[in-house]
């Protein structure tokens, strides 16, 4: 648990005021006060680099920080704040809030354990400022008046929302490669080059659209080979034959 201590200006008191690390008596001069004891600014030292605390000190783990080591803790900060998180804290997105600062962007009310709504910024709307909020189409980048359709972590049209290939309206569809397809179409597409069978998760892309099974690659390759090693006859001369073999090309006499 986070606290801060800050140094208090001395007051007299009826009773003298003893600093409990050096036991001698706070005069006039500021001091801090700590779990119900008090220390001179000097005896007030950081747990970690100890060294005198200024003006202002934290506790974290029921250890006395100064601000310097303090902030050298990798803790998350929050969004709305910008201060670092040392309890409970609250999850959106990307963002860490404390639970204070968990308010609706839009109505700046506490959220606490309503319901709520992410934005795309990864920011909090409960749920009455929802409807409020003008949702952008995925597809045509217009405003969405109206229903929306949510897929693929975005918002679209209805209409919008079309298939890959065909171009048509989808309702159902299945994702290839980060694009929605009807099933038929995701079937002729996601078939292997090699075999023309449909592929299962292990599969190998070879060029810009070339897809293949694990158990078709060296089957591929030495068909591409054979096709690469082609024999011809030269048109410059009917009596000479041109070999190409993997890239070098050797002319001989015909037989």
């Amino acid at each position: 648990v986070h606290g801060e201590i800050i140094l208090d200006k001395f007051q007299m008191e009826e009773d003298p005021i003893i600093c409990c690390e050096c036991n001698k008596q706070i005069q006039n001069e500021k001091y801090f006060f700590y779990k119900d004891k008090f220390y001179h600014q000097e005896c007030f030292q950081c747990s970690k680099c100890n060294k005198c605390v200024e003006d202002k000190a934290h506790t974290f783990d029921d250890q006395i920080l100064c601000s310097n080591c303090f902030n050298a803790i990798p803790l998350p900060t929050c969004k709305a704040c910008n201060q670092k998180i040392t309890g409970q804290f609250i999850i959106c997105g990307d963002n860490q809030f404390h639970q204070q600062c968990f308010k609706c962007i839009k109505c700046h009310l506490p959220i606490g354990d309503a319901e709520y709504y992410k934005t795309d910024e990864d920011l909090p709307c409960c749920a009455k400022c929802n409807g409020k909020i003008v949702k952008t189409c995925k597809g045509c980048s217009q405003a969405i008046q109206g229903n929306i359709f949510s897929a693929m972590d975005t918002t679209w049209h209805k209409t919008c929302f079309k298939c890959a290939k065909c171009k048509l309206v989808l309702t159902d569809f299945t994702l290839f490669e980060e694009k929605p397809y009807h099933q038929e179409c995701h079937d002729e597409i996601f078939k292997c080059t090699f075999c023309k069978q449909l592929l299962n998760e292990n599969y190998i892309k070879v060029g810009e659209s070339g897809l293949l099974h694990d158990e078709c690659v060296e089957k591929y390759k030495t068909e591409e080979l054979a096709k690469s090693c082609l024999l011809y006859t030269s048109d410059a001369a009917d009596d000479l034959l041109c070999v190409d073999l993997g890239g070098r090309r050797i002319i001989k006499k015909k037989k």
